[in-house]
This record gives C-alpha cells, sequence and structure tokens, in this order.
C-alpha cells in the first residue's frame, strides 16, 4: 500500500437473456455463458481479476461458473433492473421508486441471488446506473458494503440517473459504511444529457479507451489522493473468444494500462471493489 499504488478493476455486468431482459441482455445463455469464461480466461492469463455484478435469474443459470470463479479470486455482487426480475411485473428504473419500494425489491432480489449462489454478496451495481439517496439507504440496510454505482457525469433522467456533479473518486456515502467506487470517466467532457467518454468495453475503438485511460491515469498522478483507481466495465454481450474484436480490445486495454502505469511510476494493482474497501479502511478514507 502506497501512494504509487492503482487499484485496477475490471467489471463485468451479467444480464438475464435479452427475451426476458427489456434494458437488454445477450442473445441466449450459451453466449452469455461463452462471454464470461472467455472474459475470466483472459484476465486471468494476465493476473488479473474482475467484480462481476448479476441479476439473480443469470446466477441461477451460471451458478457454477461464478463459483469456481470466486474460487479463482474473483468477486460475485448482485445487479439489478426491476424490469427484468422475476416476471417483469415492476415496469420503472430502480430510482424511480420510493425508499420502501426500492427496499423492497431489493430484498426480493436479494433473497433469489443468495439462493442461487449460497451466500451473501457484498457490492452492487444497479441497472442503469439507476440510483439515488434511497437506494443507498436501501442496499447499505440489506448487507452491502461496496458499490460501483454510477458513471460520472451520466446525465440519464429517463433512466433516473443523475451523476452530473458526482465524485469520479472512491468515496464511503455519508453516514455508512458503503464505498462507492465509481467507473472512470473522462472528466473533461460534461454532457448536458448523455454520457461521458467512459471505459466501457464495448463504446469505441481501442484507441478511444486507450484515450480515456492515458487522461485519467494522468490526470490521478497530477492530484493528492491516497487511493488511485481504474474501473472499467463491459456486459456478458460481448464475444470474448480468442481473435474476436472483443478480446483483442480487452488485450489492448490491460497492455495500455502497463505501459501508462510504466510512464508515471505506478504500481498496478489487481483488484476487487472488497480489496479497495479493505485498502481504504487501512488508510482510515473517509473523503
Amino acid at each position: 500500500m502506497a501512494m504509487d499504488d492503482l487499484y485496477v478493476v475490471f467489471s463485468m455486468d451479467c444480464e438475464r437473456i435479452a427475451e426476458y431482459s427489456p434494458p437488454g441482455g445477450p442473445k441466449n445463455w450459451f453466449e452469455s455463458r461463452s462471454s464470461i469464461e472467455n472474459f475470466i480466461d483472459t484476465l486471468g492469463s494476465y493476473g488479473f481479476k474482475a467484480t462481476f455484478f448479476i441479476v439473480p435469474e443469470t446466477a441461477r443459470e451460471h451458478r457454477d461458473l461464478f463459483l469456481e470463479a470466486r474460487r479463482k479470486g474473483f468477486e460475485l455482487g448482485l445487479h439489478y433492473h426491476p424490469q427484468s426480475f422475476r416476471d417483469g411485473r415492476w415496469k420503472g428504473y430502480l430510482a424511480s421508486y420510493s425508499y420502501d419500494d426500492q427496499l423492497h425489491q431489493l430484498r426480493e432480489a436479494l433473497k433469489d441471488w443468495v439462493e442461487y449462489l449460497g451466500f451473501n454478496p457484498r457490492c452492487f451495481r444497479p441497472g442503469n446506473f439507476s440510483a439515488n439517496k434511497d437506494t443507498y439507504r436501501a442496499v447499505h440496510s440489506l448487507g452491502f458494503r461496496e458499490g460501483s454505482c454510477y458513471i460520472p457525469g451520466r446525465v440519464r433522467p429517463e433512466w433516473y440517473a443523475l451523476w452530473s456533479d458526482a465524485s469520479p473518486y472512491p468515496h464511503h456515502i455519508e453516514g455508512m459504511d458503503f464505498l462507492d467506487i465509481p467507473v472512470t470517466a473522462d472528466l473533461r467532457i460534461k454532457p448536458k444529457l448523455g454520457d461521458p467518454p467512459h471505459l466501457r468495453i464495448e463504446l469505441g475503438n481501442l484507441d478511444y479507451l486507450k484515450g480515456i485511460l492515458s487522461w485519467w491515469i494522468h490526470h490521478l498522478s497530477s492530484i493528492d489522493k491516497p487511493l488511485k483507481t481504474v474501473v472499467v466495465m463491459t456486459h456478458n454481450t460481448i464475444d470474448y473468444g480468442k481473435g474476436v474484436e472483443g478480446r483483442m480490445r480487452l488485450e489492448g486495454l490491460i497492455q495500455a494500462l502497463s505501459e501508462e502505469a510504466e510512464k508515471i511510476g505506478f504500481t498496478l494493482r489487481p483488484s476487487t471493489l472488497r480489496d479497495i474497501h479493505e485498502i481504504a479502511d487501512q488508510l482510515e478514507y473517509q473523503i
């Protein structure tokens, strides 16, 4: 643990198949499993791990795969879209609901998730990054202690995801033992509506992703932050098989991480969200 450590989290949102997931998902369970397996294999071959955010139905379908990944040091957390849960009775985005409604939905989702995977998760990511103060209160009361709950600068009112002034750095939510570690975004661009450039592997070509990464790492080197993080995201809709575009972007981003860190003098620390929270606690990090 040192000021030149750079903690890197790869994350994947693991959605239900598209037929039962209005917000989107993989075409079928075979493609979902292949995406997850190849993502695990690629990261593992470079010494990295990941945090998986998993909707309950996908936890059930790929139980063996996720539990094997956990044994390898990967982290499993809850992902939640109201519209793709159970029979789809909840039609809105999570932050459109009251505290009591959010708490009820999340409690039910957690119950199913634990039934399928056999343990209580600590980390959470809302679908479409739809969250507000009530969401944090609800997940904290249910035992979650880490999250990657937003993209800094996202302004998507149709999804109840309003993050224009949100901190881009890891921070504890006020009054709670809950550390939020946002997705890495380019803060130089502040859209009035929509998203800033951010480290979503399927969002742009490799040069686009490397540009965001290079700026962010240089930005971190110029500020006095004791806890420096990079959070990359993707979905189980992307083919990460050998020789395909998704795999090449992922490997290229890993290589770029190594090169940019070396230029600055950072030491890469492959991490999960829980790893970072443990470091934050050691630092008595309260920002």
